[in-house]
């Protein structure tokens, strides 16, 4: 036991278990002066985007609202940081109409040391501010009853002024108010503008309208009643070379009649004027003024309902007459002939004017029959055709069979 004590009081004293304990206080008293006593680290945090610089006269669209920051700084300052109290700014200040990939900035607070976002851009579309002018709508609702004494009904004002870029003003289609009967009747006359979109052509981001209420005139009277009467629409004109008008909407399908009884009664239906569709090139809507035509009835609301026209390609067709009728397979040693010998073949030409139709050559398709593995003299054969252009296909063939005989 002495021994092993005389070992150890040996090498505590040695020069090497000297050196070992120099080397544990110098790390300590380095690492007691480095530390400052706070800890660093990271934190990312979802701060939402907002955008500064843009004149009036322009549209700023971000491809986001929110961006992700990854802050590095003294873990108890990021601890007790709120999303709100970090303003994450892009500035476009004098960037002209265009798309630009802009990096936000962010004023760092004391103990932030750097921050970094991802996606590292954001993509911002600067576009031209324009306003279009709407006739506001007044849609009634189906909750209304027939027999209510109100003479008329309007909106003030009667248009609505709507901001936004070009391409989102032309997805608007109308604007409107919606009046259900229980508001109505408990005395609610202001009203929100509502703006209905074409198909499929919401956009993004929701329009400016101002005004955004409108306010209900309503006139009453004892000698008129109310009645709900439907509206039909109808074109005239021819639209442009390959359009064929495919249907035609009334929006709203009915309207408010206001009038005397006995008036009221002569109105079963509302023709209104037919809305002109020559030389139109696409799909459009007009709004046409609805007139009851009965001395006495007036329409509640702007008096306009709107019409939807819409078309689809019209296919051009051309005939051609008498096509000699072939016969292949046939057997070596058998002959064959056809009756009737020619067809009537009609063509599906597509959206073509009629210089194109005039100037397709006669010997654009072939009729044949297929007379291989025929072994009766004398059978009926469906009249095959081979069209000689891709961009052409068959439509039909007259007659559709032939009678194969065999000659003897």
């Amino acid at each position: 036991m002495k021994i092993k004590t005389g070992r150890a009081k040996q090498w505590f004293y040695s020069r090497l278990s000297i050196q070992i304990l120099s080397l544990i206080i110098a790390v300590a008293v380095w690492f007691f002066v480095s530390w400052d006593h706070s800890s660093k680290g990271y934190r990312t945090m979802n701060l939402p985007i907002r955008v500064v610089g843009a004149g009036e006269a322009l549209v700023v669209s971000p491809s986001a609202t929110a961006i992700e920051a990854r802050l590095f700084g003294d873990m108890t300052v990021l601890s007790q940081l709120d999303s709100g109290a970090l303003d994450c700014v892009i500035d476009v200040s004098g960037l002209p109409q265009g798309s630009y990939q802009l990096t936000p900035r962010i004023d760092l607070p004391k103990g932030v040391d750097s921050v970094s976002f991802r996606p590292q851009f954001v993509v911002v579309r600067i576009l031209k501010r324009s306003s279009r002018s709407l006739p506001v709508r007044i849609d009634f609702g189906r909750d209304f009853p027939n027999g209510l004494n109100l003479s008329t009904a309007s909106v003030n004002p009667k248009r609505v002024s709507v901001t936004g870029t070009d391409e989102e003003l032309s997805a608007v289609d109308f604007a409107r108010v919606v009046v259900p009967y229980e508001d109505f009747a408990s005395g609610r006359r202001v009203f929100p503008v509502e703006l209905i979109f074409k198909e499929g052509m919401k956009p993004e981001r929701d329009l400016e309208v101002s005004p955004r209420e409108v306010t209900l005139d309503l006139m009453a009277s004892s000698d008129k009643m109310v009645r709900r009467v439907p509206v039909k629409a109808s074109v005239e004109g021819i639209p442009d070379w390959g359009l064929s008008v495919e249907s035609v909407k009334v929006q709203p399908e009915s309207v408010l009649l206001a009038g005397p009884e006995e008036a009221l009664a002569k109105v079963g239906e509302i023709s209104l004027p037919p809305v002109n569709v020559d030389g139109a090139t696409g799909d459009f809507s007009s709004w046409v003024p609805v007139d009851p035509q009965v001395e006495g009835v007036s329409v509640l609301g702007t008096g306009l309902v709107q019409v939807q026209v819409r078309f689809s390609k019209r296919s051009s067709k051309k005939v051609l007459k008498g096509v000699p009728v072939s016969i292949r397979g046939a057997e070596p040693g058998r002959s064959w002939s056809v009756h009737p010998e020619v067809v009537d073949v009609t063509l599906d030409v597509g959206n073509a004017d009629q210089s194109t139709l005039d100037g397709l050559p006669s010997d654009l398709v072939e009729a044949y029959v297929d007379a291989s593995n025929v072994v009766a003299s004398r059978i009926s054969l469906p009249v095959l055709v081979k069209v000689k252009r891709d961009s052409i296909s068959l439509s039909s063939v007259d007659p559709q069979m032939v009678q194969l005989v065999e000659k003897r």
